[in-house]
């Protein structure tokens, strides 16, 4: 190790003592009252005016280094909460909360009875939609939901008494999460719980569908080997 210096130490101890003022708060108070006493005693009367609009300055060039830092932190704390939430992992949160919404109520969902009235009423608000698939279960309610520049049918059952929610689209969402799938009855399924909601999701014939609720995997896996969509 290379012995120090006399400049080394000089150095050090001056750090030393430039950190501790910086610790010390900065009394601008008696700087304003000797710079106004020491420009009146200089150019008269007229010169604490000139103090006051350079201090005035100052505070609001002070505000606003304080709204720009607060804007840094607000896009690095909006890019923090994009990160904690990434592109996979949205689309299962968005799906509970299609779960909670349609539970309770919050949706502007079609009271039914029976599959065959879900479908009529879903054809007559807007043609071409993919049909609500026979369910297992008493059918509650459906509705029509735009995600992503595509309309998912979404139905309300009960089974066991439990609600369980049942989305299926005719195109590709991007629902799937990257989970290991889990192969039942011929299909392969995805298995995803966000919010207490479990869900399983599948793929077959360019069709998509999610089965979801407040239920054991193996009693969705099992409901969704049932319905042909």
């Amino acid at each position: 190790m290379k012995p120090s210096t006399h400049q080394d130490r000089l150095d050090a101890a001056t750090s030393r003592r430039l950190a501790k003022l910086a610790d010390r708060p900065v009394d601008t108070a008696r700087l304003r009252q000797t710079m106004e006493q020491a420009l009146t005693e200089a150019g008269g009367k007229e010169s604490p005016p000139v103090i006051g609009r350079i201090f005035q300055r100052w505070r609001t060039v002070v505000a606003v280094a304080a709204i720009l830092l607060f804007a840094v932190w607000l896009g690095v704390w909006g890019l923090d909460r994009a990160t904690l939430t990434p592109p996979v992992m949205a689309a299962p949160v968005r799906l509970a909360q299609l779960h909670h919404d349609l539970s309770l109520g919050k949706l502007p969902s079609l009271r039914v009875t029976s599959v065959e009235q879900a479908n009529k009423l879903l054809a007559d608000q807007r043609a071409g939609v993919l049909p609500v698939p026979d369910l297992p279960g008493e059918i509650m309610s459906c509705c029509l939901y735009q995600e992503d520049g595509q309309t998912l049918t979404c139905a309300l059952i009960e089974q066991e008494g439990r609600l369980i929610s049942v989305v299926v689209s005719g195109g590709t969402p991007r629902h799937m999460p990257t989970t290991q799938p889990i192969e039942f009855k011929g299909r392969l399924y995805h298995e995803h719980t966000f919010d207490g909601v479990r869900m399983v999701m599948t793929r077959h014939e360019g069709r998509w569908m999610c089965v979801m609720g407040d239920a054991r995997t193996e009693a969705l896996l099992d409901l969704a080997a049932g319905i042909d969509f």
